[in-house]
């Protein structure tokens, strides 16, 4: 009996740790303001028994080794640093996770180290914003129902962004259009990264960013910092992650939108060099090339690609990387192919539409230290987008093809050289600055049969350059008390328009717990490259580009924000905001056509435009809310409420309402997880979320014209004065992760509009049957997904 109890209190604790399933965080931490490696940085699991911990090396590397799957959190510390909190970080058993993390010197050394309990992971990685502007992280990406995985998705549910509707990604920020969005990868400008995306738009039907890609990256809504330019409206500044530099780690995904592959691996474990890769293909794209009828009139087929290589050489020769994203989309909306004529994709005139979209970019990086204190930043990339379709009319009873209506081939490859210049004085002062050359060749050919002969649209073979330069300067009073300063230059070589802009900010924690900032700059923008080679041929028989000479449009941007951290994971944050726009391009002659409407749908920038000048206005006013529980205690929940007025005034000097002028936007997020059985081996996620939005405004049609004239035409003296309904949708996501060793899987059912909602998208007059067309929002649609990590 003595030995059988001796060999069980061997065995029972070797079973028992064979049970646990333990994973490994790695990551480098690094100076905020200078970007240099710190060294002997303590690293500690909290709440582990016996302490759990480890310091970064001379590169500021650390790996801390032996942790629990599940969610876990770090506390990164160093004598005269303010310390980092990471909560609830979630460990999976077949993926190690990685870190960067910069740390902020404290001004006063001699005092004693207080917690900063108001430095949370959504305040921006850019420390040069400090007005509206949020980070989000590939938690909340993958978590959040309704997203489907989506960055512009997902930002959605923040205060001040609506959607535009639900088949397409397109934001409304603050009121602005969604062409005013700005995607920056790896710090350099990218054309639109989303599948049948229009060209010079920002916006699509499916992000070709994948969540597998993605780093903790800023989202922004206004004051932007210096060192962005060539936007109005709203700011993504994406990074791709890094891959694993010591183990190969690999990841298959099936879903509804997608067949998916991720690796990821080392390229030197000596050097900490890594690659990863991600490739997608449209799961509807593979049942419709075995055959299978999947039930949809129009079929569309994409596939991405995207990968980075990082390659760390040490303080002597910097660090290098290397960075892809590419796309290509497809689809044919043919009403040939349609049995029901009131199912036509077009309803004035059946046509059968052919689409091809492409874009993509490929950079390489070099960061390199000229001391402790200098460094800079040099992005090398070559970019390139291609939107090609034809428009072939058809022809009642039996509706076959008789004339090619229109045609457009719209390319742009791109050359772009960014430099960053960064230097720490001190800690109360970092200087910025750098230099971004944009030039693009561009072939822009459209054309369309009117009045019995085809006319050219757009005819432009020709390069067009951009160029900014920006400089900032932050200084810190106090460790409560903070300023930027900086301005932002840029030159548009075709219309020869420049621009200055100046920027401002301020950051006040008046208490432990509770900060005042203000924001403002004056910001710049230009059309879609295309928009400005639109021709028309005069009564006289020239032939002019109508659009040539516009200067860029422009905007005055203040913010007002008060942020309260209630408790160590409750925030309230509120944001007040004026935008006064200017330069607007409206029609020579008197008439409510703006360019600040554009961009609301697939068919760009309109080009039966009269002559346009740059003398509209128009001003976004509004009031933001959030309460934000960060995840603790396996819960969270995100409300935010915005109320908003966008009105804008063409030629005719009538202030109306803007095509995005919603008055109201109301998100609810919520979600829990539970452990099942005994350890975090199995999680169980519930997450929910409720939208309620204002009716969007739109023009009404004037029936017995469009009757008259054979072709649908709107009643532009009340353009906007009318609304559709409100906008309200529920969706919820379950989802079940089994942690096994070295494996991990998971499924998901993302349901949305659970209550399959009616939402109304447009009215569409048909002038064949005299009648007007409901088209109504997404209705209930589940979506599963399954993932296997290993």
């Amino acid at each position: 009996m003595k030995r059988l109890f001796l060999l069980l209190s061997v065995l029972i604790p070797i079973l028992s740790s064979a049970q646990e399933i333990t994973q490994i965080i790695r990551g480098q931490i690094k100076d905020q303001q200078s970007g240099m490696p710190l060294p002997g940085v303590s690293i500690v699991l909290l709440n582990s028994q016996p302490v759990n911990g480890t310091v970064s090396n001379v590169e500021g590397y650390f790996s801390l080794s032996d942790i629990p799957v599940g969610r876990q959190s770090l506390q990164v510390s160093m004598l005269g640093y303010e310390p980092v909190y990471f909560n609830n970080l979630v460990l999976t058993s077949a993926k190690e996770l990685y870190l960067e993390v910069a740390m902020l010197e404290r001004i006063d050394q001699l005092e004693e180290v207080i917690i900063n309990a108001e430095k949370k992971p959504n305040e921006a990685i850019n420390e040069f914003a400090l007005v509206s502007a949020r980070q989000f992280s590939v938690d909340e990406a993958t978590r959040y129902a309704g997203a489907w995985n989506d960055p512009a998705r997902m930002a959605t549910n923040f205060a001040g962004v609506s959607t535009s509707g639900d088949v397409r990604n397109d934001i409304v920020v603050r009121g602005n259009s969604p062409s005013n969005v700005l995607y920056r990868l790896e710090g350099i400008p990218v054309p639109n990264p989303n599948h049948f995306g229009t060209f010079g738009g920002a916006g699509g039907a499916i992000s070709m960013i994948s969540q597998n890609m993605l780093a903790n990256s800023d989202f922004m809504t206004g004051a932007f910092p210096s060192e962005y330019g060539n936007v109005i409206g709203g700011v993504f500044d994406i990074n791709f992650r890094k891959g694993n530099s010591q183990k190969s780690e690999h990841g298959v995904q099936l879903g509804m939108r997608g067949i998916e592959l991720t690796t990821e691996g080392p390229i030197s474990k000596k050097n900490n060099a890594s690659y990863l890769a991600n490739y997608r293909y449209s799961t509807l794209g593979v049942f419709d090339a075995l055959g299978l009828d999947i039930g949809v009139p129009a079929v569309p087929e994409y596939q991405d690609v995207s990968f980075k290589i990082d390659i760390p050489a040490g303080l002597k020769y910097g660090r290098f990387s290397v960075f892809g994203l590419g796309g290509l989309a497809s689809i044919n909306l043919n009403d040939s192919e349609v049995e029901d004529p009131e199912d036509f994709f077009s309803q004035d005139q059946p046509s059968d539409i052919y689409n091809i979209t492409q874009s993509g970019v490929l950079g390489i990086g070099h960061e390199y230290f000229f001391s402790q204190k200098t460094s800079g930043n040099l992005i090398l990339a070559l970019s390139g987008a291609s939107d090609r379709y034809t428009s072939d009319t058809l022809t009642a009873p039996d509706f076959t093809m008789t004339a090619r209506n229109s045609e457009g081939t719209f390319e742009e490859r791109k050359l772009s050289v960014f430099y960053k210049v960064n230097h720490k004085l001190n800690t109360r002062n970092v200087l910025q600055g750098g230099v971004l050359a944009e030039i693009a060749n561009s072939n822009f050919q459209e054309s369309t049969y009117t009045n019995g002969f085809y006319q050219k649209i757009t005819d432009y073979n020709g390069s067009i350059g951009l160029y900014q330069a920006f400089a900032d300067w932050q200084h810190r009073f106090t460790d409560q008390l903070s300023m930027n300063i900086g301005t932002h230059f840029q030159y548009h070589d075709l219309t020869e328009a420049q621009a200055i802009e100046p920027r401002a900010g301020i950051k006040w924690a008046f208490s432990k717990n509770k900060s005042l900032s203000f924001g403002t700059g004056l910001h710049s923008q230009t059309l879609p490259a295309y928009a400005y080679f639109i021709q028309e041929r005069t009564q006289s028989g020239e032939i002019i580009q109508k659009n040539r000479d516009l200067d860029f449009m422009r905007s005055n941007h203040y913010v007002l924000g008060y942020n309260h951290l209630i408790n160590p994971n409750l925030r309230l944050k509120v944001e007040s905001y004026y935008q006064y726009l200017f330069n607007i391009p409206v029609e020579q002659n008197a008439s409510p056509f703006s360019a600040i409407n554009t961009g609301n749908n697939f068919n760009g920038f309109p080009d039966d435009t009269d002559v346009l000048v740059n003398e509209g206005t128009g001003q976004n006013i509004g009031v933001e809310i959030t309460l934000e529980k960060f995840f603790s205690r396996n819960y969270y929940f995100l409300i935010t409420s915005s109320l908003f007025d966008s009105k804008y005034k063409g030629s005719d000097g009538v202030e109306r309402n803007t095509a995005f002028n919603q008055n109201y936007v109301f998100n609810a997020l919520a979600g829990k997880e539970w452990v099942i059985g005994n350890s975090d081996h199995k999680i169980l996620g519930l997450n929910i979320r409720l939208n309620w939005t204002g009716g969007r405004p739109y023009i009404p049609v004037n029936r017995q014209l469009s009757q008259n004239t054979g072709a649908t035409q709107l009643i532009s003296d009340r353009a906007y004065s009318e609304k559709y309904n409100d906008y309200f949708r529920t969706d919820l996501k379950l989802s079940y992760t089994i942690n096994k060793v070295k494996l991990a899987h998971q499924v998901s059912i993302d349901i949305q509009n659970i209550t399959n909602n009616q939402n109304l998208f447009q009215e569409i007059y048909n002038v064949r049957t005299d009648r007007f067309t409901r088209e109504y929002q997404q209705g209930f649609l589940p979506e599963i997904q399954y993932k296997i990590m290993f």
